[in-house]
């Protein structure tokens, strides 16, 4: 069955606690090892003489990023999809403190790797909760509806990465990387807000 653009928009938008979690997601890819990250750490020392540096950083973060795979199914069978994404949410959050604290660093190496290893270690709570949204979508959004609802999705957060460049054209000068970064971190606070308040009650024990 074909859907039109205005179709497709209504569906998505009759949807419930998907909606807000795509969204939410659709935010969180703000804050990654990409092309901006990359001029800034070459910027502040990370040049050409260190380039392995910043290779074996995305490295680590790919490698933390697969570790998700086997630690979100042993939490989620004790705690539940739910609590799994909160949990996963909230870790990421708090290892994208270093990225923020890496602003008041005067010292630009320290910076540098303060700004490396934080997103590295905040892969794990970024894709465990990827997980954690993958398996809402299918329990949540019925079968015949989850192509269009996807589609609408991954428009969202297309147009959310086309915002994040367009911050990049907007404050060019790699000094200035700081407004990125807690322009960065208050978008993935926002999500996480979003997500706690309308995440619905869980059972209050583990199901071990």
């Amino acid at each position: 069955v074909q859907h039109s653009f205005c179709a497709s928009s209504l569906l998505y938008l009759r949807t419930g606690l998907h909606k807000i979690i795509s969204f939410i997601y659709s935010l969180l890819r703000w804050h990654s090892f990409g092309t901006l990250i990359t001029a800034t750490l070459q910027w502040e020392g990370i040049h050409i003489t260190a380039t392995y540096i910043n290779g074996i950083g995305r490295g680590i973060s790919a490698t933390v990023g697969l570790a998700a795979t086997v630690v979100y199914p042993l939490m989620q069978s004790r705690i539940s999809t739910l609590r799994t994404g909160l949990w996963s949410f909230w870790s990421q959050w708090s290892c994208l403190l270093v990225c923020v604290g890496s602003i008041w660093v005067k010292r630009d190496n320290i910076a540098s790797y303060m700004l490396m290893g934080g997103v590295a270690a905040s892969r794990l709570g970024l894709w465990m909760f990827d997980l954690a949204v993958i398996q809402q979508m299918q329990d949540q959004v019925s079968e015949t509806d989850r192509c269009v609802v996807g589609g609408v999705q991954n428009s969202l957060q297309s147009a959310l990465d086309l915002m994040a460049y367009l911050l990049g054209i907007i404050v060019s000068n790699p000094k200035d990387f700081w407004i990125v970064t807690f322009i960065s971190f208050s978008t993935v606070t926002l999500a996480g807000l979003l997500y706690t308040v309308h995440l619905p009650s869980p059972k209050p024990y583990f199901s071990l």
